[in-house]
């Protein structure tokens, strides 16, 4: 076998793996925005559907179990954490472990600068997907707050990022991460006041 002969068998041998690995690649993004949104799948003797499994496991689920136990439909809370929920847990936390405590709490200025936004619809984006400066900004353009805060918020978002990368900062003591959750307290119940 010659050299021509080899490369000729190697590439006829790819063909068929590396134009579907390349297929997959190309399909891959409007596939898995389409996925999520499928309700049942049929292919041969197979076929899945989700709301008709539901419905048997509900069934099953109503001769089985006592009737009293039987929730209510449930809803989606307005919002995954509250933020004086959060400030709570980093209080518990800052003696321990301040650095994630610092984090901890800086995630209570970002869910409350989200709710600000939802609460006056500030925004032309959807708020999760912004930065808490984003968010912050937004706020400002629409009036709600100053340059005042934003520069506040780009300072603690700072602090954050010392205390969770360390860049150059040095540790955070416990007398930091102490000061670091009560302002972020007393920005959270600032940025509650907030209303349409």
């Amino acid at each position: 076998m010659d050299w021509l002969t080899f490369a000729s068998s190697v590439v006829g041998s790819l063909a068929w793996p590396v134009a579907t690995v390349v297929l997959v690649l190309l399909i891959r993004k409007p596939l898995g925005t389409l996925l999520p949104t499928l309700r049942n799948l049929k292919y041969k003797d197979l076929e899945l559907d989700f709301g008709k499994e539901l419905r048997k496991a509900e069934e099953k689920a109503n001769q089985i179990l006592p009737a009293a136990n039987k929730p209510t439909l449930i809803s989606k809370p307005k919002s995954e954490r509250d933020s004086n929920q959060i400030i709570n847990e980093s209080k518990r936390l800052f003696e321990e472990f301040p650095e994630p405590a610092v984090a901890l709490a800086w995630t209570a200025v970002e869910v409350e600068l989200m709710d600000a936004i939802l609460r006056t619809a500030s925004s032309p984006d959807y708020p999760p997907h912004n930065s808490a400066l984003k968010n912050a900004i937004h706020l400002k353009d629409a009036g709600y707050i100053g340059d005042d805060k934003i520069d506040l918020v780009k300072r603690m978002t700072n602090l954050r990022n010392i205390a969770v990368h360390g860049h150059g900062g040095g540790p955070v003591t416990v007398e930091d991460a102490r000061e670091f959750i009560a302002l972020t307290e007393w920005l959270v119940k600032d940025l509650k006041e907030i209303k349409r």
